[in-house]
């Protein structure tokens, strides 16, 4: 054990990766918390895992946070879009199917796409493998051998870490409170988990500048290096890690700890502007267009429906002048207020729990969306009235306009204070961090986050019984 390294390569047969929809497979169940003793895992995981010659995303989290959070956090990530393509491809056939007559010919009716949607954002993967080859990623439970039969293999993957990291394509950060159940909702759902987001991230900036790796807390130690159920020794990760440290950001002329220091330094300059870049604002804000944009699917429905009714089943007459009044323009309108109104909540929960921090979020979230709600009603109501009682459809044309600019002017305003503000910060330009040898870069993406856990970075080191905490 004591001269065990980190590796950064390993032999083909145990670079194993699992296709994603065999890890989100059975509700997340195998991303559910393990019990306090981390060891007792089922054998037969491993063997849902293949060889794979690359990755095409490394997930990295901890095992503290509730499996149904991450599960929606990976849901929206990579099924949102599939999920809003399906929505919108299934508006014409709703809309045949209530001029047909195969559906009740009113608005409620439109509303199936909603199951349409619901039904891709949580079984896309699954399906998309049927016919594509499936995303594969690496999911250290499943991975890395677990059971005590397989400890030589367990241990040969543990040490292989930064192997495993080399084959992937990308690495995808879970950092988030455990709120996010309801991410498939907007307004108060998001503008609550928006909130609480924020929160977290106000501290990421401090934590980028003053973390120093020796500080950092490992399962091994905090357990005397004693296995918690049956008593045998088990590894020093720490000594593994600072011993790989020591190769990578390493100097001839060193003395004492100086490559930890330099590691410490690429942390607080390279890699914190790197993550401090995508910290905009706190609900990441692709996913969020997309699920609005879902929002809006049922009018959209209803507006093919009243072209296709207005062409057979009216002779087309007044067919211009009708379809821009009542399918397209009122369509057009929806998404806009509904985007605006979304994405506004949203960022002004997160500017609120910057400025207080001690208000719970649920009124934070609340306050955002209220700020938004009331000049929103305003603006539809009148939009509604001009739609049914003007003579023609100018009136209502130039307040879509005044919201289209309204709106557009609102979020351009509300993101550049926050930039302002300090949300991306920038970091000192760091010029001491170089390397004698082939030192990996230190780069990530972060989607929806990994979970507060006392407000510390992980550093997972690829099984329930090795992860270190900062």
């Amino acid at each position: 054990m004591g001269a065990s390294e980190l590796l950064t390569t390993l032999e083909p047969e145990l670079l194993r990766g699992v296709p994603l929809h065999i890890c989100l497979g059975g509700w997340a169940k195998h991303w559910k918390p393990p019990d306090p003793g981390m060891f007792r895992v089922d054998a037969a995981n491993y063997e849902l895992s293949r060889q794979a010659d690359f990755f095409d995303d490394f997930l990295s989290h901890d095992w503290q946070t509730s499996r149904w959070t991450k599960l929606c956090s990976l849901l929206v990530v990579y099924n949102s879009r599939a999920a809003l393509v399906a929505a919108i491809l299934a508006c014409p056939l709703i809309a045949v199917a209530r001029i047909e007559d195969a559906l009740p010919n009113y608005r409620p009716s439109s509303c199936l796409v909603y199951v349409v949607h619901l039904f891709f954002l949580c079984f896309w993967q699954r399906l998309r493998s049927t016919v594509l080859p499936p995303i594969v990623v690496f999911l250290d439970k499943l991975c890395i051998a677990q059971s005590p039969e397989q400890a030589e293999l367990k241990k040969k993957g543990i040490l292989g870490i930064a192997a495993f990291l080399n084959h992937s394509k990308r690495l995808v950060v879970l950092w988030s409170p455990r709120i996010l159940g309801p991410v498939i909702l907007f307004g108060v759902p998001f503008g609550t988990f928006s909130a609480r987001m924020a929160k977290q991230l106000q501290h990421a900036p401090e934590q980028l500048k003053t973390f120093e790796v020796q500080k950092a807390a490992c399962f091994c130690c905090a357990n005397d290096h004693k296995h918690p159920d049956t008593g045998a020794e088990i590894p020093c990760d720490r000594e593994l890690v600072y011993r790989k440290l020591e190769d990578w950001y390493g100097r001839p002329t060193d003395i004492g700890d100086e490559h930890l220091r330099r590691f410490n330094s690429l942390v607080h300059h390279r890699l914190g502007r790197s993550v401090l870049r995508q910290m905009p604002h706190a609900v990441p804000t692709a996913p969020l267009i997309k699920m609005l944009s879902a929002a809006t699917m049922p009018w959209f429905a209803d507006a093919i429906e009243r072209i296709l009714w207005r062409i057979f089943r009216e002779d087309g007459q007044d067919f211009l002048a009708y379809s821009w009044r009542f399918a397209v323009l009122e369509w057009a309108f929806v998404f806009t207020v509904v985007m605006v109104t979304g994405l506004l909540a949203v960022t002004l929960a997160t500017l609120l729990a910057r400025t207080f921090p001690t208000v719970r979020d649920l009124w934070l979230a609340l306050g955002g969306l209220t700020m938004c709600t009331v000049p929103a009603t305003v603006v539809v109501g009148s939009f509604f009235v001009l739609q049914h009682t003007a003579a023609d459809a100018w009136p209502s044309t130039i307040v879509f306009i005044v919201a289209l600019l309204l709106g557009s002017c609102s979020l351009r305003l509300t993101l550049t204070n926050q930039q302002k503000a300090g949300v991306t910060e920038e970091l000192d330009d760091m010029s001491d961090v170089t390397s004698t040898t082939n030192t990996p870069q230190l780069r990530a993406d972060f989607f929806s986050s990994a979970p507060e856990v006392d407000n510390r970075f992980m550093f997972d080191m690829a099984s329930e019984a090795s992860s270190w905490s900062v």
